[in-house]
């Protein structure tokens, strides 16, 4: 499939084109737009608007729309803010550079809901435009990085980082484009990117390839400090397995009286939710998250700054989950069924619709590929050539793009 590129460059400014080379290609780095359903010129546009300085910085090199299309925003020899952080995974920090954005390009993809989820079209773009930038720059497959993997605490490309099968299963098709067969490096991104972090007692476990430079930046700690709390290991001769103290943590003093703590304790200094889920033995997948956010009465969870913390600060005090109230009889929608539609043309799911608009709708769920739903009818709506089926949802009226249901 040959996508189609439309070259809509943004205006220099320096928030989102500072107009800086880049000092080599060293990744091609995938992004999802944590907008469902958002269009490529919208996002684009988003990165155009940064050039006000309201709205802090960002931009992308690409990005591939939900049929396919991809606009570009940078040149490839321009840096991109697109993964700029204050701190980076050791993997990122040997492989890359200290600051990533200098050597690497980055591809923004839209999706069809929280989840992440790709179109086919978006899907099959990606992959090409992808293996056609590491073609250009002499990179192979193990040249491929998420967001999540370069700086290892955001959760982007969300389907990717919470599906890493799906992850791997991209590489291997970009490896197999570029020379006929696959050859993932076994050492980087071959299961999901475990988070640096310290133990309880302030130690962390060396593994292949870590520095205590690369230690520092992402465990936000001087060198010195780690040098100073190791003097008898050699910083040039580390080895696998070894424990090395990264923070001073000094024996807790007993309380003079018994305080509310959570269930399980963990990580009381970090403030990032997925580091005290780990520490807790938690899974710290958004799926996961999504869940203890129901529990804990979040409503609407989407992974949002504001929502982690509130879930961070929630288990930490030891508050009772929200207990789930049971569900009422469903009622008969009396909507009249003409037939079914069986879901294809999609990498894994279909999004669900409230309105007939891809647009400017809101999405009340999903359905899987292959899966099949009744319809109430069909309709022109907006933004989609092929219109839309109306389609029969937990008893209500909505709609999926016609172009992913075949009728049965």
């Amino acid at each position: 499939m040959a996508y189609k590129l439309t070259q809509d460059l943004l205006t220099p400014n320096p928030y989102s084109r500072p107009k800086d080379k880049l000092k080599s290609v060293k990744a091609v780095v995938l992004h999802w737009t944590a907008n469902p359903l958002s269009s490529a010129k919208g996002n684009r546009n988003f990165f155009e608007n940064r050039k006000s300085g309201n709205s802090g910085y960002g931009s992308a090199h690409y990005i591939v729309d939900l049929d396919g299309s991809v606009i570009q925003c940078l040149p490839d020899n321009e840096v991109g803010y697109h993964v700029g952080s204050h701190v980076y995974t050791s993997h990122a920090l040997n492989r890359l550079s200290s600051y990533p954005n200098n050597c690497t390009i980055g591809i923004e993809m839209t999706h069809t809901d929280w989840e992440g989820r790709f179109t086919s079209d978006t899907y099959n773009s990606t992959l090409e435009l992808a293996v056609k930038l590491l073609k250009k720059y002499g990179l192979d497959e193990n040249d491929l990085w998420l967001h999540h993997t370069v700086v290892g605490w955001k959760d982007c490309a969300r389907w990717f980082v919470n599906n890493n099968s799906e992850w791997i299963k991209f590489k291997t098709k970009a490896g197999e484009m570029l020379r006929g067969k696959a050859n993932l490096n076994k050492e980087v991104d071959t299961k999901d990117m475990e988070y640096v972090s310290a133990d309880k007692d302030g130690y962390y476990t060396i593994k292949n390839g870590d520095t205590f430079w690369g230690l520092s930046q992402a465990l936000n700690v001087d060198v010195k400090t780690i040098e100073k709390l190791n003097p008898k290991l050699d910083a040039k001769n580390l080895k696998v397995g070894q424990k090395v103290k990264v923070k001073d943590i000094k024996p807790a003093s007993k309380p003079s009286a018994p305080s509310p703590s959570p269930s399980k304790k963990g990580d009381m200094k970090t403030t990032s939710i997925v580091t005290y889920l780990q520490s807790i033995g938690e899974n710290s997948n958004f799926s996961n998250r999504e869940k203890l956010a129901a529990k804990y009465g979040i409503k609407g969870y989407k992974g949002t700054a504001s929502q982690n913390t509130k879930l961070l600060s929630l288990m930490r005090k030891g508050s009772s989950p929200v207990p789930s109230k049971p569900k009422a009889p469903a009622k008969s929608s009396g909507i009249k069924s003409i037939g079914k539609v069986k879901i294809v043309g999609v990498t894994n799911a279909a999004i669900i619709q409230d309105v007939p608009d891809r647009r400017a709708s809101k999405s009340l769920g999903s359905i899987a590929k292959g899966a099949t739903i009744e319809i109430s009818g069909s309709v022109k709506g907006k933004n989609n050539t092929r219109g839309y089926w109306e389609v029969i949802y937990k008893g209500k009226r909505a709609y999926i793009s016609a172009q992913f249901g075949k009728l049965i």
